[in-house]
């Protein structure tokens, strides 16, 4: 018998939903619940649960919209505890999924009272679960300035051992694709999540686009949610990366080089507090290369900053950097070696800056005293040619020396003593 009064259990062989829709819009007053009434604890199992065109729509002050379906669906060996709120099941196969959220502000939501309880923790396990042709589309109700859109379409994901309670999210997720609205093509995408209380880890990333070859770990010393929180933050990754799977997020990239790979090896450790950059390698072929490394304490704390911070680059061809005030372009020419190297101990920065090749070089060279605001800095230019970096007419081939001695970094009240020894200079053929 399906039906097991004693025991407050139901099962089933199987049962099918067909065609069923359900609407959840929210109020914004608040209802008691008395904690003395009787729980429902039953448990419900059935062997095979089929679904065919379901959907669910809701509508509420923070969430204006949320609109969700399936054309087919299988669930197996499903059972569902509501006194232990818990739910289990054996594997979940989904066809035809579609998603649509428009967001609000959510600080004009009815969020009610805070209630400090685990009552509402479902606890979720699920040993497959594979999703097919799906969709998903996220928008905000905000002005246009702040207006956002994500389209995916053909979405497919197959993740094995889901685990999830409250912030708790664990899952090996074997593969994820789809295709995003500006053409970006996800052809593979995996790695275990493992989201918990004390910390969050995303080991063995691997993500292939048309344009992009990348793995990676990461790894944060609180719940994913906190990550705002200035906890240490680990993260290594290697590969290529495809600036055209960029552009549609952030359209600052130089048209010269969209449809070029930046190639990244690098592996850090950043909190609030500190800088540990073991590796960080960049390269662009037949454009630059760059490496750094360093560790810097207390950067919550600019008067005691500490630690080093080197970096090495060199450019292949021309680089074109931005355009500032009037337009004006601002490159890093072809054949320029750079070196940089940053030393601090308790607020106390010594700089050292070179710039240029065998043939033309632009040093600086200082010290700075943050607590103090005293500061020394050394400039000098032989042979420095500042039209390949600067286009236009603002001169060339410069060549001198400039020592500025000050305290102050307001030039109102500042106290500096300059020393300028030009050698050599070319403006307008003169």
């Amino acid at each position: 018998h399906p039906f097991d009064w004693d025991s407050k259990e139901v099962r089933l062989r199987y049962l099918d939903l067909n065609n069923g829709h359900v609407v959840l819009t929210s109020g914004s007053g608040h209802k008691s619940v008395n904690p003395e009434k009787k729980p429902f604890d039953w448990i419900f199992g059935v062997e095979e649960l089929r679904l065919d065109s379901v959907s669910y729509t809701m509508y509420s002050s923070s969430m204006p919209y949320l609109g969700s379906g399936i054309e087919k669906g299988r669930i197996t060996r499903a059972k569902v505890d509501i006194g232990r709120e818990f739910v289990n099941a054996d594997s979940v196969n989904l066809k035809g999924g579609g998603c649509s959220i428009l967001i609000g502000n959510a600080d004009r939501a009815d969020k009610g009272p805070v209630v400090n309880t685990t009552k509402g923790e479902w606890e979720v396990r699920v040993n497959n679960l594979y999703l097919s042709n799906s969709r998903f589309e996220l928008n905000n109700s905000e002005k246009k300035a702040e207006k956002f859109e994500i389209a995916l379409s053909g979405i497919g994901v197959l993740i094995d051992s889901v685990y999830n309670r409250s912030r708790i999210v664990k899952g090996n997720l074997r593969e994820l694709t789809f295709v995003q609205d500006s053409g970006i093509y996800m052809k593979h995408f995996s790695g275990h999540v493992d989201l918990d209380s004390a910390a969050s880890d995303v080991v063995g990333l691997r993500i292939i686009t048309s344009h992009t070859n990348l793995v990676a770990d990461a790894a944060l010393e609180a719940p994913v949610g906190d990550a705002a929180g200035g906890y240490p933050f680990r993260v290594s990754m290697k590969g290529s990366v495809g600036l055209s799977d960029i552009v549609p997020f952030y359209d600052g990239i130089p048209d010269a080089i969209r449809s070029k790979r930046l190639n990244v090896d690098a592996s850090l450790v950043w909190s609030k507090e500190y800088l540990s950059l073991r590796k960080l390698k960049l390269d662009m072929e037949n454009r630059f290369s760059m490496e750094a490394r360093g560790n810097l304490e207390s950067l919550n704390d600019i008067e005691n900053i500490t630690g080093s911070l080197e970096l090495h680059g060199r450019t292949d061809s021309t680089l074109f950097i931005r355009k500032g005030a009037k337009n004006r372009e601002f490159n890093i020419p072809a054949h320029t070696e750079v070196y940089a190297d940053f030393k601090a101990y308790k607020g106390k920065i010594a700089p050292v800056v070179r710039i240029g090749n065998r043939n033309a070089l632009l040093s600086v060279l200082g010290y700075c005293n943050l607590i103090s605001k005293e500061y020394d800095i050394s400039i000098r230019a032989d042979s420095f040619p500042v039209q390949r970096f600067i286009p236009g007419d603002i001169g060339r081939d410069l060549s001198g020396r400039i020592k500025i001695r000050g305290k102050g970094y307001d030039w109102r009240r500042a106290v500096v003593d300059a020393e300028v020894d030009i050698d050599g200079f070319v403006y307008n053929k003169h």
